[in-house]
């Protein structure tokens, strides 16, 4: 469904003839076949969509999700289940953790950029310990997008409108569940990523370490037959 909009924003960027906006609506053709598949064989040609309601409540911008993960990653799921600070460990930890990180970038000049670096390495496997997987999930959508804009003179037309149109469907589609590995598929993103690690190779070194433990974690969830993301 991305890539329609994808290829007529990127032939209008690109000043394209007419023969490339008809080359972009083409790939709407699989999607009203599709459309036609589910309307003969389920009487409803938007099927694939409304089967979404059963793991999504709503469809569309929902703000509520959101507000929630924020809450459990600054004072916990236990804290939000109940509407108040009930238990004060994970808030404090977490605004431990914010001053180490703002006095680490206050003082950075006074340390080596490989001590700053690894300094913002292990807060951020802190704040991943303390918040799990609603962390990763806020993370991976709010850089996601920022690194495609930032990069956006070394990607193409076509790779930055699919990954922020990918992107804004997620954001679109009603529920945060798992948006760490449906970002995944998102291309762009992964090059975004790549590009920023390509400048900063320290950061990519202890990406790649980071994600050899969700990658241990996840695994260990899907054989206990537990959700992972």
């Amino acid at each position: 469904m991305v890539l329609i909009p994808a290829f007529v924003l990127a032939a209008w960027k690109q000043k394209k003839s007419l023969v490339a906006y008809i080359a972009g609506l083409a790939t709407s053709l699989g999607l009203i076949s599709y459309s036609i598949y589910c309307f003969i064989y389920h009487n409803d040609a938007l099927a694939f969509i409304n089967a979404q309601k059963a793991w999504r409540e709503t469809l569309g911008f929902d703000w509520r999700p959101w507000w929630k993960m924020l809450m459990q990653i600054t004072i916990g799921t236990y804290n939000y289940r109940y509407g108040t600070i009930k238990e004060i460990t994970h808030p404090l930890i977490f605004l431990i953790i914010v001053g180490c990180g703002y006095l680490l970038w206050h003082r950075r000049n006074r340390l080596t950029p490989a001590k700053v670096d690894y300094g913002f390495g292990v807060l951020f496997l802190g704040l991943w310990l303390l918040a799990g997987d609603p962390l990763i999930n806020t993370i991976v959508v709010l850089i996601g997008s920022y690194l495609m804009w930032h990069f956006r003179s070394e990607l193409t037309p076509v790779a930055l409108f699919y990954g922020l149109s990918g992107i804004g469907l997620l954001v679109f589609s009603g529920g945060t569940i798992s948006l760490n590995r449906l970002v995944y598929g998102i291309v762009p993103v992964i090059v975004a990523f790549g590009l920023l690690f390509a400048r900063y190779t320290r950061w990519g070194y202890m990406s790649m370490g980071f994600f050899a433990i969700l990658l241990f974690t996840f695994s260990i969830r899907f054989a206990q037959k537990l959700w992972a993301g």
